[in-house]
C-alpha cells in the first residue's frame, strides 16, 4: 500500500549485524479498520514490534532492526492488539528511538494504512529526557520540581509515575 510519507526514522545503527532472533510475523493487511490474522501469529499482539516501512508496509514481528532492513522508516515501535483491533502504539525502538514530535504523527500514518485509531493510546517513552528543557525554554525554572506523568495502563487503570528533575 503506498502511503503520503509523513517522515523518515533513521536508524541509529544501520551498520549493526542483523540480529539472529529477527523475525518476520508478517506483513499486516487491514480491512474494516482492523489486522487481519496473520497465519500462525493470530491478530492479537500484546506489544510486539513493529516498523511501518517508507513503502507504507506494516511489518510486525522481533527486532525493529531486522524488520526495517536497517533502513529509514516512518514509524516503529510496539503495539497491543486485540482482535485485529489497535488498542496502544509505542515508540519503543531501541534502533530508531522515535522522538516526542516523530511519535506524535504515528496515529495519522496508521490511519494512512486504513487502520481505525479511535480509542488507542499512545505511549511515548521520552529517552531523550527533552521534558525538563522544554519547560526550561519556557521560563519556568525546573530545579527540584517533580513532573508527575499520568496514563492508562493496558488495562484501562490511571496510573501516575513521578520523576524529580535536580538540574
Amino acid at each position: 500500500m503506498f502511503i503520503k510519507s509523513i517522515q523518515k526514522i533513521a536508524n541509529k545503527y544501520p551498520t549493526e549485524v542483523m540480529p539472529l532472533d529477527g523475525q518476520l510475523w508478517g506483513i499486516a493487511e487491514i480491512e474494516n479498520g482492523v489486522i487481519k490474522q496473520m497465519e500462525a501469529k493470530g491478530n492479537t499482539f500484546n506489544d510486539v514490534d513493529f516498523v511501518i516501512t517508507t513503502k507504507g508496509e506494516l511489518k510486525i514481528g522481533k527486532k525493529h532492526h531486522f524488520l526495517g532492513n536497517a533502513n529509514d522508516v516512518e514509524a516503529a515501535g510496539t503495539i497491543k492488539t486485540v482482535n485485529g483491533k489497535l488498542r496502544k502504539i509505542s515508540n519503543s525502538s531501541g534502533h530508531y528511538f522515535p522522538t516526542i514530535d516523530e511519535t506524535n504523527k504515528f496515529p495519522e500514518i496508521f490511519r494512512q494504512l486504513g487502520i481505525d485509531t479511535k480509542g488507542v493510546s499512545l505511549e511515548i517513552i521520552d529517552e531523550t529526557n527533552k521534558f525538563p528543557e522544554i519547560f526550561r525554554q519556557l521560563g519556568i525554572d525546573t530545579k527540584g520540581v517533580s513532573l508527575e506523568i499520568k496514563y492508562l495502563d493496558e488495562a484501562g487503570n490511571l496510573k501516575t509515575q513521578t520523576k524529580f528533575i535536580t538540574e
